[in-house]
């Protein structure tokens, strides 16, 4: 999708399985089965296939307590599984081939609680031990049935999962994502500025299109919406890791410029960092003003993380309009602790704003 960048993942719609109330109560319906085939087994005189029943209750009992109490399964799904197949057919095994219809519920539940990979090697797991239990217990029937019936419900929920999942990552792209420019919108802009785990300093760079209404006035709307598309395929294109697109209205865009992977910032003051990211913006602005087919105008705002976002949209915004009052076409760098200038930055002068026309 264009308007994704490679930290899109970060704040990635969560799969169906992690639906907090929905993995609660089918771990609640769980353990109701469990509890009761094991009470029954136990007063039946069954004591080893009460243990083998109990053992994945216990799991998944304790993994909803450590949830509660805000802490990590101390089981994970997988070992579940794993622990929940051989019980399967351990009671197939002890009591009757026919407790391996109960591996359909099963892997149901499975699928809503957690990943594929987890389910795939249940799945495996049931229908080779179930089929050989199934035989060896000369029952053919079920030897030829159950093998047939649960890999077809396997694939059939499998695939329904999956077009699910994808159904809904298609309809939160869409929601974070302008139609126009296939950039960024608003909403995604406030997931970007609640990363808590980003490091180091950023910026913010303000864009307005120069007199974007005597361009739409003049050469209509297709042409406006023309540069807006193309405004957006040179950041995308030009910039892929260290810019982040969104647009916030009409001609008005916001830039979140991080500092380039490549670099090592180890050692690297704030006011070095800073500088980088000036120059960095200033060249944005002279590549954005050189494709001939619009202007832009920029307010720059550098900040380190965590941050307010109308705190630095303040800031930016003010120096924006500081550029348009310049003439257009070039950056104007709002209040921060560091200064720049045209020639570069001076930390003795008192914060200022301070104009960079393009080049």
């Amino acid at each position: 999708m264009m308007g994704l960048d490679a930290y899109a993942t970060e704040f990635s719609l969560p799969p169906l399985r992690a639906a907090d109330p929905l993995t609660h109560w089918v771990a609640v319906g769980g353990e109701a089965v469990l509890l009761v085939f094991g009470s029954y087994n136990y007063f039946a005189g069954h004591s080893i296939a009460a243990l083998v029943t109990i053992l994945p209750l216990v799991m998944i009992l304790s993994g909803q307590i450590a949830s509660l109490l805000g802490r990590r399964w101390p089981f994970n799904p997988g070992m579940i599984l794993f622990v929940l197949a051989l019980s399967h057919l351990a009671l197939a095994w002890l009591m009757t081939p026919m407790v391996l219809l109960w591996a359909f519920p099963s892997l149901v539940a499975a699928f809503l609680m957690t990943r594929s990979q987890n389910v795939n090697i249940y799945a495996g797991l049931m229908l080779i031990g179930g089929t050989g239990i199934a035989a060896m217990q000369t029952d053919y029937a079920l030897a030829v049935r159950f093998p047939l019936a649960f890999s077809s419900v396997w694939l059939l929920l499998f695939i329904l999962l999956r077009v699910v999942a994808n159904l809904r990552q298609t309809a939160f792209e869409q929601s974070i994502t302008d139609p126009l420019t296939g950039c960024y919108n608003r909403r995604y802009l406030d997931h970007y500025m609640e990363a808590k785990h980003r490091q180091d300093r950023g910026a913010m760079l303000l864009l307005d299109m120069d007199r974007f209404k005597d361009l739409n006035d003049e050469h209509g709307h297709a042409a406006g919406d023309q540069a807006l598309r193309r405004l957006t395929m040179i950041c995308q294109a030009t910039w892929p890791g260290e810019v982040s697109c969104f647009r916030i209205g009409g001609d008005e865009f916001v830039l979140m410029l991080r500092q380039p992977e490549k670099h090592d910032l180890t050692g690297m003051s704030a006011h070095e960092q800073d500088r980088r990211l000036f120059r960095f913006a200033k060249t944005v602005i002279n590549t954005l003003n050189a494709d001939g087919s619009f202007s832009v105008s920029g307010g720059l705002a550098p900040f380190g993380w965590p941050a307010e976002f109308e705190e630095i949209y303040r800031r930016a915004d003010v120096a924006l309009y500081q550029a348009k009052d310049e003439g257009r076409g070039r950056l104007c760098v709002s209040e921060s602790p560091t200064s720049v200038t045209q020639s570069g930055f001076s930390s003795e002068k008192p914060p200022s704003d301070h104009a960079i026309p393009a080049e």
